[in-house]
């Protein structure tokens, strides 16, 4: 049996025809969906495209910092360099400044040797030339006087020379032992203070005492010795001149490495801080110890007598305190 095939195609294009006109058909959601997912594209391209402009800020942004970060690092790099600089320039400068303190100690030393070796000196031609000389006169003088040829006039002005001819050989003898005891050097610093602390006290009529400890055997430093002896010289001019003390007392002791010594009044007193050290001596006394390696304190106060206390190095090895 034939087959109608004109007669189907006509009904099928009649009903693709009724299918477009029929509402809600696939037609129509179909140009839904291809609407829907072109504005998607429009939106994903516009998201892609402010992605892209965030992105790029957000890189020059990165840029940015990245130089600032650059500047930075070399500000602080040329900021270490100058600080490196500038503490190599003080660096230097202190050990300059140190190296000419030290230079400036070694000479003061050095010249602080020279004057006493210079005191010794002199005090040695005192002692042995004009105290000689001196005496010589003295003993003819008494030679004359033993003639009992002279008139009494002459007796009585002979006498005069003997009396004025005494009076010089014991000036010129303590100002030998004020420029250099011969007993430093002779007997050690015990001997050398105990002559000095009792020579003072009858010249003075002011009680003073001498306790030594620790030097029963061996000798301190010559450099020290002579500290030690100008500072008790310097301590009892300055006790006899303004203290208007009753009693003196001076200890020197050893102890180990360091050697100390104490000289103390009970006279007024007064404020240190008040006081011009260079008025009292205590100027070149700290000198003396500060250069012989050792400190020198003093403690005072008005009504309250006065205490000098020196301490020094007791070993040869000892160099200079530290300032």
């Amino acid at each position: 049996m034939p087959v109608d095939t004109v007669g189907t195609d006509d009904r099928l294009r009649a009903g693709s025809r009724g299918d477009e006109t029929r509402p809600g058909s696939a037609h129509d959601a179909w140009r839904v969906v291809l609407s829907e997912a072109a504005s998607l594209v429009d939106e994903t391209s516009r998201g892609a495209a402010e992605r892209g402009r965030a992105l790029g800020e957000f890189r020059r942004a990165l840029d940015e910092l990245r130089r600032a970060h650059d500047r930075l690092e070399a500000r602080v790099a040329e900021r270490t360099a100058e600080l490196a600089r500038a503490n190599e320039k003080l660096r230097d400068e202190a050990l300059e400044r140190a190296r000419v303190e030290q230079a400036r100690t070694a000479l003061q030393r050095q010249l602080a040797t020279l004057q006493e070796d210079e005191r010794r000196r002199i005090a040695r031609d005192l002692h042995d030339q004009t105290g000689q000389l001196l005496a010589s006169l003295s003993l003819a003088v008494q030679a004359v006087g033993a003639d009992g040829a002279l008139p009494a006039r002459s007796h009585g002005r002979l006498a005069e020379v003997q009396r004025v001819s005494d009076e010089l050989g014991r000036q010129v003898h303590e100002m030998a032992v004020r420029l250099r005891p011969t007993a430093l050097d002779d007997l050690g610093l015990p001997g050398a203070l105990g002559q000095l602390v009792a020579d003072w006290s009858a010249r003075t009529g002011v009680g003073a005492d001498l306790q030594v400890t620790g030097l029963e055997v061996e000798r301190l430093p010559a450099e020290v010795e002579t500290a030690l002896y100008r500072v008790v010289q310097e301590a009892l001019t300055n006790v006899a001149k303004h203290a208007h003390a009753r009693q003196v007392s001076v200890t020197l002791g050893r102890l180990g490495l360091e050697a100390t010594l104490v000289v103390e009044d009970d006279g007024r007193g007064f404020a240190p801080d008040r006081v011009d050290p260079g008025r009292l001596g205590l100027l070149g006394m700290t000198e003396r110890v500060t250069l012989a390696g050792g400190r020198l304190d003093v403690e005072s106060s008005p009504g309250a007598g006065t205490t000098v206390i020196a301490r020094l190095p007791a070993d040869d090895r000892a160099g200079p305190a530290d300032a």
